[in-house]
């Protein structure tokens, strides 16, 4: 049990310290013997019959992205440890900073290829969490409604939040229309288990430039809930998990449900060249409707005359209890809660692939990501070394809003099982991790049954290009 108030202070800002949409990965993106690449574009046609994912052994991933790096949160002090510098937070934050966590663990995962069509099934468990930090949270906290900077205006200090468990079960394939062009569709239906969202809130503070500088407070912030284990207690602020109603809960619960499609095509321009499209997570995402619950949420302006944190006394490591603001909120429950969405991210990738030798494979990808009002735009550059089945390596490059990031893929096996080890910003972390601003890894075990017509016809060509 933990106060809500520092719960969410540590999410807000801890987040950010570390570095779990682990679907995407620039690594793993034309690694055509690993069956994840067809949930980044469905026409995704495999070396393999049939590859077999078992479950949690065949993919558990966990990615992190953040737009405060540790450099961005923390200065070194006088005494030389590091501090929690608020203004710099505050200098760093424009508009709302997104601060995203994922964790997706493979259930099942079946993938078969006929000469035409590929068919696909699989089920993951996802935990997806966000954070929303609005400019002039640090700033307050920091500084004080008295400050100059904020003195005689009305500040919106509340977050976004949301957090969401659900079921994904994917069901695809992919179509051969001629030799060239290979179309492909994910339908991914998701059944949802728990969530929590506070969206488009407003908990405002102001203090009047006037005699005695009152501070006056607007509140109009709801937090809705689909509770399965986790409950707000309004006496004590609290919230509560309760792990025995965790393991009651249903599996598949088809009242908190959502629809959602991936499309995709690959265009073989020749025996090298590949140009590619995708467009992921178009259509409904979870509708919450069972065990609703909702709180609003009501600062009380009797109780926020503070005057701010003293940098000077976190330099020296003498200030500890920054967010002193127990008593400043309380929720109420709300009587009637409707049904309610959580946002999801759309992207669309264009890329294009060159097939530099025999199983040496170099990318390119152009993305755009639409995540909650911004835009997001990136880059990616890979090159994919395979060695049959004994061996692969991968390198890879991001560039968007979370930093610029090298990555890599290792796979490594025997004919029939194929473990492999991604991650898209290992090796940028790995050297400078104080400003890494994003974090994912991604493992797991394939068993791979024969091998498929496209992989024969692919061998067939390199074997007329080595005799002629």
């Amino acid at each position: 049990m933990k106060n809500i108030y520092k719960w969410l202070a540590a999410a807000l800002f801890s987040i950010s310290a570390i570095d779990a949409s682990a679907q995407h990965s620039s690594a793993m993106h034309f690694m055509t013997s690993l069956p994840q690449s067809t949930h980044q574009n469905p026409a995704r046609r495999l070396n393999h019959k049939v590859s077999i994912l078992l479950p949690v052994i065949g993919q558990t991933s966990a990615d992190l992205t953040t737009d405060l790096s540790f450099n961005k949160l923390f200065t070194k002090g006088d005494n030389g440890k590091y501090f929690l510098d608020i203004d710099k937070v505050a200098a760093n934050i424009e508009g709302e900073s997104i601060n995203r966590m994922q964790s997706n663990i493979n259930l099942l995962g079946v993938y078969f290829n006929g000469k035409k069509v590929s068919v696909r099934v699989s089920v993951q468990e996802i935990m997806d969490f966000h954070v929303g930090i609005p400019a002039d949270l640090p700033g307050i906290i920091s500084k004080g409604p008295a400050s100059e900077q904020y003195l005689g205006k009305e500040v919106n200090i509340a977050p976004s939040l949301s957090f969401q468990h659900y079921h994904n079960i994917v069901l695809g394939g992919a179509y051969d229309v001629n030799e060239k062009l290979t179309v492909g569709v994910n339908l991914n239906a998701k059944v949802g288990v728990q969530a929590l969202q506070m969206e488009d809130a407003r908990l405002t503070i102001k203090q009047e430039d006037a005699p005695n500088y009152p501070i006056s407070t607007s509140s109009d912030a709801q937090i809705y809930a689909s509770a399965g284990y986790v409950t707000i207690n309004t006496e004590t602020n609290e919230i509560e998990v309760d792990s025995d109603n965790l393991d009651s809960q249903s599996f598949f619960d088809p009242s908190n449900f959502g629809l959602m499609f991936d499309f995709g095509a690959t265009y073989r321009y020749t025996d090298r060249i590949t140009f590619e499209a995708s467009l992921l997570n178009v259509g409904s995402s979870v509708k919450w409707k069972s065990n609703l619950l909702g709180y609003s949420v009501t600062l009380d302006e009797d109780k926020l005359a503070y005057e701010g944190a003293d940098p000077a006394l976190f330099a020296s490591g003498e200030e500890e209890d920054l967010f002193d603001l127990e008593d400043a909120y309380s929720f109420d429950e709300i009587d009637e809660v409707e049904a309610f969405k959580i946002k999801q991210a759309l992207r669309f990738n264009v890329g294009a692939s060159y097939e530099l030798a025999r199983n040496l494979t170099a990318g390119a990808l152009v993305s755009a990501t639409g995540y909650r009002g911004s835009f997001i735009p990136g880059i990616s550059l890979s090159i994919d070394q395979e060695l049959g089945d004994f061996l692969g390596l991968g390198l890879s490059y991001e560039g968007d809003r979370f930093g610029h990031k090298l990555g890599s893929v290792v796979t490594m096996g025997f004919p029939g099982v194929k473990f492999y080890l991604a991650s898209d910003n290992l090796i940028s972390t790995g050297l400078w991790a104080k400003n890494a601003q994003a974090m994912d890894a991604q493992v797991g075990l394939v068993l791979n049954f024969g091998r498929s017509e496209i992989f024969k016809e692919y061998r067939e060509i390199h074997r007329k290009k080595k005799r002629s």
